[in-house]
């Protein structure tokens, strides 16, 4: 059985090709705006996946992504663990608009299993008197 050991969000997740390691850039704890709809640029998402000797090294999955029960996006993703018993999933989002603030739930999923789960709180803040310009923060 396939088992999530953590995810995280981020503004960027880069694997380097030469030595195959993981740079998170730009952690998201949260995001936080002024003002919704807000536009999030750029949100990267790394799972840390391992499965059993006995399971398949090739897996058919889907990233579910709600907003407060609401479907945001699903996007369906190969996961291929090669000879290897982990391996990291990593998926970028450009342009992705949040409509209101809540809790934002990245879920991956095998058909109707829930492999793990990424719960990002989107709040909003109290614009601020000198701030004119409507906003994203992290």
């Amino acid at each position: 059985m396939l088992n999530v050991y953590f995810a995280v969000a981020a503004n960027r997740v880069i694997v380097d090709s030469v030595t195959n390691q993981v740079s998170i850039i730009d952690l998201f704890e949260n995001l936080k705006s002024t003002d919704f709809p807000v536009l999030v640029p750029k949100l990267s998402f790394l799972f840390y996946v391992s499965r059993e000797k006995q399971d398949a090294p090739v897996h058919d999955l889907n990233l579910v992504c709600e907003l407060e029960d609401k479907s945001i996006f699903e996007v369906s993703v190969q996961l291929e663990f090669k000879n290897e018993n982990t391996t990291r999933l990593v998926l970028g989002v450009d342009g992705l608009t949040l409509p209101h603030a809540g809790v934002l739930k990245a879920r991956l999923m095998d058909k109707t299993v829930e492999l793990g789960a990424l719960d990002l709180a989107i709040e909003q803040m109290q614009s601020l008197a000198t701030n004119t310009k409507p906003g994203l923060a992290h």
